[in-house]
């Protein structure tokens, strides 16, 4: 018998899986959290098993990190975080904007309440967002 050795994972390949994928994944939960259906509720089975799958990969089987990948890796989340940084000034911006905007010219907006339910389906759209961005910044660093 002539078992094949598997090779080990690539670098690439285990980011494309342990981040775009899986933060693919965590936005998919994460709009399917906004809708209140049996038919979302059975959708929403698939993203968590993305989840769990990337989850157990078997590291023994990946290959290990060399230090460009280490520095692109560093490099991805770096521009991520920054990003995402810019993002939230952005929405305090715009708060702070709209906020002036009611008192100071007495305008009368819709109520807006955010309830409860939408708290989770936006944490995991945010969790996935990093997650995947990191995923598409690390190889477009590797592409360099």
């Amino acid at each position: 018998m002539n078992k094949k050795k598997k090779e080990p994972m690539s670098v690439q390949k285990q980011i494309l899986y342990k981040n775009t994928i899986l933060g693919l994944a965590w936005i998919c939960e994460g709009i399917l959290g906004f809708f209140d259906n049996v038919i979302c509720g059975f959708i929403a089975v698939i993203p968590i098993a993305v989840i769990l799958w990337t989850v157990c990969i078997d590291p023994s089987k990946a290959e290990k990190y060399d230090e460009m990948a280490i520095y692109n890796l560093t490099a991805a989340r770096s521009k991520t975080l920054k990003f995402i940084e810019f993002v939230i000034f952005l929405l305090a911006v715009l708060l702070l904007i709209s906020e002036f905007g009611i008192n100071m010219f007495d305008l009368e907006i819709p109520d807006i309440t955010v309830t409860g339910q939408y708290i989770k389906p936006v944490v995991f759209i945010f969790m996935g967002a990093v997650n995947f961005l990191i995923g598409i910044n690390f190889h477009l660093l590797e592409k360099e």
